[in-house]
């Protein structure tokens, strides 16, 4: 850790606080953005000066070796991800993952089409909301 922390200008107490927050792991992502935000929120309560972020970046491969990089989301939207990589669950940086997302996990659900309970209409049949009022105005 000490040639990692001498190798890019990294704190010592940086290279603890990404051995303490983030592990590696299988098959799960975050975006590189979000590790950046979470870096600058350590130094800032720190108070220790934050190294840009392609020098994060070297920083993170050397603490975390093997860690890739895809570019993730649709075309034109895509942001790069490392993959490889998790916030520990016992992290509290997991509370901010949900802000630095922009939406909570309720609104990260897609809303559901039509109305969210059925109704039996007179015709015996069940719609969903919306519909069934319409049926029955029709008469």
């Amino acid at each position: 850790a000490a040639a990692a922390a001498h190798a890019t200008r990294a704190s010592p107490q940086t290279v603890q606080w990404l051995v303490d927050n983030y592990e590696t792991a299988e098959g799960v992502s975050l975006p590189r953005s979000t590790l950046y935000n979470h870096y600058l929120r350590h130094c800032q309560s720190g108070g220790l000066e934050p190294v840009n972020a392609a020098s994060f970046g070297k920083l993170i491969r050397s603490v975390f070796l093997g860690l890739r990089t895809r570019r993730l989301g649709t075309r034109g939207n895509s942001k790069y991800h490392y993959y490889g990589i998790r916030i520990k669950p016992s992290s509290p940086l997991n509370a901010l993952a949900q802000e630095d997302d922009g939406m909570s996990a309720a609104a990260a659900r897609p809303p559901s089409q039509g109305g969210q309970f059925k109704k039996k209409s007179d015709d015996g049949d069940f719609h969903s909301g919306s519909q069934a009022t319409a049926r029955s105005e029709e008469r």
